[in-house]
């Protein structure tokens, strides 16, 4: 599956990413806010700190689709 990251404000493109075999994906970015996408356009917000790995999952269903792992 592969994800499109846009910029927030005003959602410039960053760039995209395609999960592998096993459904992983992992891209470097800026510490910043962001929107992340599917193809099909089912997107989240989400914040990166400095120094900060952050994980979102994302889940074929009939609901938004990504969640936050606890």
């Amino acid at each position: 599956m592969t994800f499109l990251l846009r910029a927030l404000p005003g959602e410039s493109d960053v760039g995209s990413v395609t999960s592998n075999e096993e459904g992983f994906y992992e891209f470097a970015l800026e510490p910043g806010d962001y929107r992340i996408c599917t193809t099909f356009e089912r997107c989240t917000d989400f914040t990166v700190g400095t120094g900060e790995a952050v994980r979102l999952d994302y889940e074929f269903s009939v609901g938004p689709g990504w969640s936050r792992p606890r």
